[in-house]
Formats: C-alpha cells, structure tokens, sequence
C-alpha cells in the first residue's frame, strides 16, 4: 500500500511540475500600440488646407500633354486652376513675369507640401507595420519556448515512466503497480502532448485610428491621411473608375483576410495572435506601397512644371 501512495505521488508531483511550464496565453505590451505612430498625424492635420477645385479650372491644358497623370496630379495638389493660369501666361508673346513667379511660387510650395505629407503618411504607417512584425515575431518566440519545454518534459516523462517501471520490475513489484504506473505515465504523456498542440499567445491592442477601416470605408473624418494624399488614391486612374483605393481593397480581399479576420482588422482593436499580426502588417505594407506611388507621378508632374520654363 505504501508503495501505491509513493507512486501517486511522484506522479502528481511530476504533472504539476510539468504544468508550472505554462504561463498566461494574455501577453501585455508595454505602451499603447500606436504610441508614436499615427496619433501625430492627426493633430498635424487639423491644421491642414482643404483641397478643393479652383472656380478657374479647366482641362483645357489637359489636351496639351501627353500623360495625364500630370493633370490628375494638379487636382490631387490642388493647383488645376492655378496650372491652367500659368501654362496661359507662359504662352503668350510677352507672358508677365511677376504673375509667373507669383504662381509658380503657389505650385512649387504646393510640390513641395505634398512631398511632406507623403513621407509623414507613410512614415507613421511604417512604424504600425513594423510594431505589428516585432510583436508577432515576440509572440512565435514565446509559442517556440513553451513548445520546447512542453517537448522536454514529455520526454523526460517517457524516460522516467520507463526507468520507473523497470526498477518495479526488478524489486519485485505486482502487476497491479505496473499497470497504474503505466496509466499515469500515459496520462502525463498525453496531456502534455496535447498541450503542446494547443500552445496558443495573443496580445490585446488598440488602433483606434484604423487606417484599414478608413480605406474599407473610404473615410477620412478623423483627418489621418493628408488632403493630397487621400485625394490621390481615391481619384479614378483610367476610364474603368478604378482608383488605388479600389484595387488595393480587392487585393486585400483576395489575398490577405477572410471573413472571420476581417471584423478585428477593421475594428478599433481586439485580441491578435501572430498570424492577424502579420496579416495586419502586410495590407499596411501594401498601403504604404500604393501611397508612396505618389513620389513618382509627383516627380513627374514636377519635370513637367520646370519644363515650361
């Protein structure tokens, strides 16, 4: 009888040493998600110009040029009337040179603002995505760890459980005690085999300003994105009506997320494991990607303006 007790014991004592090697699946960050991020830019932007199309704007000068990304590029800036006024002045005989500077003045500052926002947008849209990677790979990390020692100590509990029984065969013990040392081998084996299987770390965070949802939405209302810049992947590229914003959802849709990501991804935050981590990092890349196209049609629209010189 003495020996069973001995038994049981070292075998509870076993398991709950092997299940001291799990921890809270809860992981907790140390500042708020978008600390340093994007909560900038919406104070910058409060003070931001409103893009809106001039009473003198035409497409007349629309015909003139053989790329018409410069003209979608002088709406998106904002400077359609004041491009139509310059390029008007520049072609007659003798063009007014004070009016010329006074509006080429208008159109450089309006270049050079847009080059601002657009590094600022995807700056503060960078550092989500690259806390998004940091924290999953933390979170695969922690996930390795505790699956290494899950491994370990359903190793260790085979050897033991082995070892164990052999040195009951050897002092002579019955068969009931090599049965009930067996069952709870089995049982620590299982249990710790499963557990490792369901091995599972997740972070609560909060983005409040969503730049996914804003996208989804086509909602700009908390001022996230630049006038320029949300103006340029919401205008229509091509005959179709298709603009940036809308390819990029479609992307997203069919290569990104599934329904049951999707209602957290768009949320003001939730419960991430490290898959939705790097899935929220991805269509973040992605956006960052189709917002830093606006570099080059801005460089070109910019040859174009000197060029008239």
């Amino acid at each position: 009888m003495r020996q069973y007790i001995k038994l049981w014991t070292f075998s509870f004592i076993f398991i709950g040493v092997a299940g001291c090697a799990t921890d809270r699946a809860r992981v907790s960050l140390d500042r708020p998600f978008q600390a340093e991020c994007l909560k900038e830019l919406v104070m910058m932007n409060e003070i931001n110009y409103e893009i809106s199309e001039e009473n003198e704007e035409t497409e007349s000068w629309k015909l003139e040029i053989s790329d018409q990304r410069i003209f979608l590029m002088a709406k998106v800036l904002g400077i359609s009337g004041t491009m139509h006024r310059y390029i008007k002045e520049i072609n007659k005989e003798s063009p007014d040179e004070d009016f010329l500077n006074q509006e080429g003045r208008k159109i450089e500052r309006a270049i050079q603002m847009a080059s601002f926002e657009i590094s600022a947008i995807t700056g503060g849209i960078d550092c989500e995505e690259e806390k998004a990677e940091q924290i999953a790979t933390f979170l695969d990390k922690r996930v390795k760890n505790k699956e290494t020692n899950r491994t370990v100590a359903a190793i260790v509990t085979g050897a033991a459980i082995s070892t164990g029984t052999g040195v009951a065969l050897v002092a002579g013990a019955s068969g009931a005690l090599l049965e009930v040392l067996g069952i709870v081998g089995g049982l620590a084996e299982v249990w710790l085999g499963v557990s490792i299987l369901r091995l599972e770390k997740y972070v609560e965070i909060e983005h409040p300003f969503n730049v996914i949802d804003m996208i989804y939405l086509k909602d700009n209302s908390d001022r996230v994105f630049p006038e320029s810049v949300w103006a340029y992947i919401n205008i229509d590229v091509n005959d179709d009506s298709v603009s940036k914003r809308d390819r990029l959802v479609d992307r997203w849709e069919d290569f990104e997320v599934d329904v049951s990501s999707l209602e957290i991804l768009r949320s003001k935050g939730g419960k991430y494991d490290s898959e939705l981590l790097k899935t929220r990092a991805n269509m973040l890349d992605q956006l960052e990607a189709q917002i830093y196209l606006m570099k080059q049609d801005l460089m070109l629209f910019t040859k174009f303006f000197y060029s008239l010189h």
